[in-house]
């Protein structure tokens, strides 16, 4: 699964969207805006809108504009709610009950005291 979150071009909505990672790299991805209610072309690969294969990255440049992957412009309140249990950690200011230990990072073990037995 993949998360986006945009606002859109046409009513300046704010949302965001889970959508399949085999969609986006090989398929076609329309998304919906929940306020205006206008569908977003996010990729293209079956070449339904496009004579060739397209992305949000390639709509946006066309534009002169970006798109960021980077976590730390992405807010907790914009992850749907489906997936925040799945991503939520990775969000700077996602609430404390989000925050997961790093499975990579052993826990740090008390050494036992020298008047404790073995």
């Amino acid at each position: 699964m993949l998360m986006l979150a945009f606002t859109c071009s046409r009513c300046e909505t704010r949302s965001s969207h889970a959508i399949s990672k085999q969609a986006y790299t090989g398929g076609t991805v329309l998304v919906q805006c929940p306020g205006c209610k206008n569908r977003h072309l996010i990729a293209d690969h079956l070449k339904i809108f496009e004579s060739k294969s397209i992305t949000i990255e390639d709509i946006m440049a066309a534009k002169g504009e970006s798109v960021s992957s980077d976590l730390n412009d992405l807010q907790f309140e914009e992850i749907p709610d489906k997936l925040k249990g799945l991503i939520g950690h990775h969000v700077k200011d996602a609430p404390a009950e989000f925050h997961k230990e790093d499975p990579n990072v052993s826990p740090q073990l008390e050494a036992p005291k020298n008047d404790e037995k073995k």
